[in-house]
Formats: structure tokens, C-alpha cells, sequence
């Protein structure tokens, strides 16, 4: 298994973005030209927004039987995470399972701040129970065990359409899954701000009366 290089960024970089939705980053790295936006993923835990630095791992599927146990060494690569992590797994679509409960578990009980999988995950009652916050293409009962290799851990890999490096920001909440690349990080985190608190004054002035025409002249957006 190959393994790279994760800088994670500035943990308030990481606390910055935990109160920005990924429809005000979406618009955001609209804005800027940047392809981020991760949509037709499910999120198992309603409800929460995460947001941390980018583990990422590669995997290939195969049938049963392809590869062997020591192909599939889940418990190597939860031991390299860290609190705030977000392990993001490229396992390009596919309906097999790459992690479970268990896993979860492993993750939750060291800080890690949830899961992305372009793939699928297991044990779904139990990574619900636990509350960790997963997003999946897929759950099935089919297991990893013989049938998954992780190439490697922490190079870029693709989610969907968009492109994810190590370190990356990952933000993701009931609506979507967004990628803020770690160079534009503070950048887009100013800017989403500052959209979050014209859109607070919109609010504002809606509950005070006006109307939506009203409001959008007044604050400058239209």
C-alpha cells in the first residue's frame, strides 16, 4: 500500500468552516471557478455538518476471492488518522462495502470527524447508533474481505467528479458534500462568512416585514 503525504490545515481553519453550510461554499467556489460540489451521496446521520481535513484512500474492487486479507488492511489506515480527520475513500462507485460498524467505532473513539465513501458501507444500524457521520453511494451487505484493495493512502483521488487532495477541506451536511482545495482554504472561508451574514440581515429584514424584492434591493443583491 503506498502511502503520501497529509499537511492538514489550521484547526481554525477546520473550526471556521463547521458553521458554514455547503450551499454558501457551493456558491462560493461557483464564484471562484472550483469544482467542489460532491452531490448523490446519502448521509446516514441526519441532521449534523462536519468538516475537517481530507484522509484519503484509493481502493479497486474485484470478485470474491481477487484479493486476500492482507490486500484489505482497514485497521493499518485508521491507525494513521487523527482527530478532525474525514476519510474520504475512492472506491469509484462501486456496491461493495469498505467499512462498517466497527470501523466507525475505531473512528469515532479516536476523533476522527466522519466519512465519505464513493462506494459502499455496512452495518448501518450500528454507524447510526453510534451517530458518526457517514456519507455513502451505497449500503450493502456485501463485504470488502476478498473483494477490496487499498492501493494506497493520502494521494489525490476522485469523488464523483471532483477532484480530492490530501488536506483538502471537506464539508458535508444533509444537502451535500463539498471540497474546498486546502490553497483556497482561507480564502473561501472569508467569503463564506461574509455571505452568512448578509444572508442573516436578509433574514432580518424578511421577519421585520419586507418583501423578498424588498430585501435583496436594500442589502445590494439584486
Amino acid at each position: 500500500m503506498e502511502e503520501g503525504k497529509l499537511e492538514r490545515p489550521p484547526k481554525e481553519i477546520i473550526e471556521g468552516f463547521r458553521a458554514i453550510p455547503t450551499a454558501t461554499i457551493s456558491d462560493v467556489l461557483d464564484s471562484m471557478g472550483i469544482s467542489g460540489i460532491i452531490n448523490g451521496l446519502r448521509p446516514l446521520v441526519p441532521g449534523v455538518r462536519i468538516a475537517g481535513a481530507a484522509f484519503t484512500v484509493k481502493s479497486i474492487t474485484g470478485e470474491r476471492g481477487t484479493y486476500s486479507i492482507a490486500d484489505f488492511p482497514v485497521g493499518q489506515v485508521l491507525d494513521l488518522m487523527e482527530k478532525d480527520d474525514i476519510f474520504v475513500c475512492d472506491l469509484g462507485g462501486q456496491q461493495v462495502s469498505h467499512m462498517g460498524g466497527l470501523a466507525s467505532l475505531a473512528m469515532k473513539l479516536r476523533g476522527v470527524a466522519g466519512m465519505v465513501v464513493d462506494g459502499g458501507v455496512r452495518d448501518v444500524e450500528h454507524i447510526i447508533s453510534e451517530g458518526f457521520p457517514t456519507y455513502t453511494r451505497h449500503t450493502c451487505a456485501t463485504s470488502g474481505k476478498f473483494r477490496v484493495k487499498i492501493l494506497a493512502n493520502n494521494i489525490p483521488v476522485e469523488i464523483g467528479s471532483v477532484r480530492v487532495y490530501p488536506g483538502d477541506i471537506v464539508v458535508a451536511d444533509d444537502t451535500s458534500v463539498a471540497v474546498v482545495p486546502a490553497d483556497k482554504a482561507k480564502e473561501v472561508l472569508q467569503e463564506c462568512q461574509r455571505r452568512e451574514e448578509l444572508e442573516a440581515q436578509f433574514v432580518a429584514e424578511l421577519k421585520k416585514g419586507s418583501t423578498f424584492l424588498g430585501a435583496s434591493r436594500k442589502l445590494g443583491i439584486m
